[in-house]
Order: C-alpha cells, then structure tokens, then sequence
C-alpha cells in the first residue's frame, strides 16, 4: 500500500516502535526522532559484566496477546524463555523468600505470615472469580463498577495486619509504585487476573530486543531532541535539536509516543 503520506513518531521505545512500525506497513514514510542516544525506551536492557539486566519492564504476561503476536509476527518467538523465580520481603531483620514459580506452595511454606493469616487468603478467592466478568486487560476502566474501596480498605476487614504490611501492600508498591492506601482493591484484582492466564515470559536477551528489531525495520533518528511542534494547515513541522545543530521536518501528520514523566 502506498499512500504517499508522511508521518513523525516522536519516542522510539516500544509503544513508539510499533506504532511507527504499523503507520509503514499502512503505506506512510515514517521517521522516528528519539532524544537518547539509542532506541529503547522504558524497555532499555544494559549488560553489567556476565548479567543482562532489564532496566525498565521485564517479562511479557499471557495476558499480553497484542505483544505476543508481534513478536511472533517479527520472528522473534525463539527469543523468548518462560521465566519464574522468587520475591522477598523484608520482616524483623529478616528477608523472607516466596516462589514465584510456585507462589501458593511457597507462601504455605514461608515463615512471612502466621497460618491464620495464611488461611484467611482464601477470602480472595470469591473476590477474583466475581471479578472476571469485570476484567478486560486493555481497559481498566471496565472494572470501574468495583471501584469501592482502597487496598488498605479491604485488608482491614478481612485479614490480620500483617496480611496488608508484610504480604498485600509490598505486592502492590512493586507493581504500581503507590502503596495500598492510595490505590484501589481493583488494582490488585486486576494484577492477579492478569497473571493467572497462562506462564510468564521474558527475552533471553534482554526486552530490548523487541525495539532493537523494530529500529532495523523503520527509520530512526536518535539524539534528536524536538524542540517545537508547529501545525501548518493539513501538515505539521517538527523542529529538532541534533547536538547543537537545529533542522526542521515536515510530515502529514505526528505521534507522540512517551512514558508520561517524560513529558514533565
């Protein structure tokens, strides 16, 4: 298809890759202008020594159907690797260990909580199959009807204390970087969900190997910082910063694909 259009996708991590991957295959001339010197984004992987480290998102949900498929579409199926391990939380000096591979198991076996309160999980349990009908992975909001109350809320009528402070609220700092008592119940329904449709996996090389396939597909520009955006009629100019040197591109129309704090 060619549609003799032009189009400027400003971030080049994996939500700007792929956008500019799909306005291509749509028939428009694509350029994607990233501010850091490579493509990446919030899936930059860095090697320190022998260890490959992922510094932003990690592993890809069976929840992610979208991801998947084009990362089967790219060839990149062989990449990937199902991928386990464990979580600790810290409690009275200690750092108690939980099996990620096996999280029931090792919660019955790890000493982070009494068998009361072990026990009194079970009361999530008609929690999570009331909320399936409510759990759509792309749309949050569809769960807005059992938006009635904080994490922090719920654990205190149902569990012990340490259910919350030792096992609940650290699960959800981790995942939403907020602590229970600024979040919804929802979240954690929805985390839960999400996580038990299928295994979880990760690139063998990094998740940097996704954008690094994409940047070879379409045309990326990095270190190039836009500094201005001006809408001219039907078209939009972009004008970039290269390392002190100033040029300005055309296009028919512009995305902006950034993590959120970028654009503070």
């Amino acid at each position: 298809m060619n549609n003799n259009k032009s189009a400027i996708v400003v971030g080049a991590g994996v939500g700007g890759m792929t956008a500019a991957y799909r306005l291509q295959q749509a028939g428009f001339k694509v350029t994607v202008l990233e501010k850091l010197p490579y493509p990446a984004g919030r899936t930059r992987t860095v090697k320190v020594g022998d260890c490959t480290i992922d510094a932003g998102a990690t592993v890809l949900l069976s929840a992610y159907d979208q991801a998947l498929a084009l990362v089967e579409e790219l060839g990149l199926s062989n990449e990937l690797e199902v991928v386990g391990g464990n979580f600790a939380v810290p409690r009275d000096g200690k750092m108690h260990i939980v099996s990620l591979d096996h999280p029931v198991i090792g919660l019955l076996k790890t000493p982070l909580l009494n068998w009361k309160s072990k026990l009194s999980l079970v009361k999530l349990l008609p929690e999570l199959v009331s909320f399936r009908k409510y759990f759509n992975f792309y749309d949050l909001g569809a769960a807005a009807g059992r938006d009635k109350e904080t994490l922090q809320q719920f654990c205190r009528r149902n569990f012990a204390p340490e259910v919350y402070e030792y096992f609940l609220n650290p699960m959800i700092k981790f995942l939403y970087i907020h602590s229970g008592d600024k979040g919804s119940m929802v979240e954690l329904l929805w985390w839960m969900n999400a996580t038990g449709l299928g295994s979880t996996k990760s690139f063998k090389k990094g998740t940097s190997t996704l954008t690094s396939k994409l940047a070879e597909l379409v045309d990326v520009q990095c270190n190039a910082e836009v500094v201005e955006v001006i809408k001219e009629g039907n078209s939009v100019r972009v004008v970039v910063n290269n390392g002190g040197s100033t040029q300005t591109l055309t296009a028919d129309c512009l995305t902006v694909r950034l993590f959120p704090m970028a654009l503070t």
